[in-house]
């Protein structure tokens, strides 16, 4: 096996370092993820393609909903698993394996981080992909961003912004 590349990044305070997949397996992962979001991904790529103007983000709302909308519990579950097991982050000095601890205070009301970690897990593996200004990795990001921003700013019942 030849050199792990890994990548660091720092999402609300916290340090996540993630190692690349081989090659291989990537391209395994990359062919799993296309199969899972393919639909998807063409309708959200047709959306933002025909979107002009002020309405674009509108225009491909619906596109992004059938993406989050058609993932079954279990594809969460394996997207998780499948990248963030590739993933530490330092906690009290030491470097932790952040998929054991999914369910811990590391993501307690903050369910936009995990979402920003893994879109960052994958977009490191398949960073050709998602490269470049306007295709279909730009539009995935602006919504990312966007999406996430939206979860940070949630009033729950009390009122208080999470």
């Amino acid at each position: 096996m030849g050199r792990q590349i890994s990548e660091q990044k720092t999402i609300n305070g916290n340090t996540f370092t993630m190692t690349k997949l081989p090659a291989t397996r990537a391209l395994v992962e990359l062919t799993k993820l296309m199969n899972l979001l393919g639909p998807s991904l063409a309708a959200l790529a047709s959306s933002k393609k025909d979107a002009e103007g002020a309405g674009a983000e509108e225009a491909i709302l619906p596109a992004i909903g059938e993406l989050f909308g058609r993932l079954k519990e279990s594809e969460v579950r394996s997207l998780l698993q499948t990248y963030l097991t590739q993933c530490t982050v330092m906690r009290d000095g030491k470097e932790v394996e952040v998929y054991p601890i999914i369910d811990t205070d590391l993501f307690h009301g903050r369910v936009s981080d995990l979402i920003k970690l893994l879109a960052w897990c994958i977009a490191c593996n398949f960073a050709d992909f998602f490269e470049g200004s306007g295709g279909l990795g730009a539009a995935l990001r602006k919504v990312v961003k966007e999406k996430s921003a939206t979860l940070n700013t949630f009033s729950g019942p009390s009122g208080a912004s999470s």
